[in-house]
């Protein structure tokens, strides 16, 4: 949680049409619940639950997921 509040910081001096992409395990997705870290959740504005997949899935999941939402090559 340290490292994603530096990253919204550091991020808060970007243009804002920067996007990063995150990805987490469970884990994150439950700290991010928390009262206390409401605020680096509401920056989120996109997020799936991913199965394990192999390292040629991933590649092929990122590429698809990044043409669904239609962001562009600064992410």
């Amino acid at each position: 949680m340290e490292v994603l509040r530096k990253l919204r910081l550091l991020f808060e001096r970007f243009p804002p049409k920067h996007n990063l992409v995150l990805f987490g395990q469970p884990d994150l997705l439950y700290a991010l619940s928390m009262k206390m870290n409401e605020d680096l959740k509401s920056r989120i504005t996109y997020s799936k639950t991913l199965m394990p997949l192999n390292d040629d899935d991933i590649e092929k999941y990122i590429l698809n997921e990044l043409e669904s939402v239609q962001l562009g090559a600064n992410t």
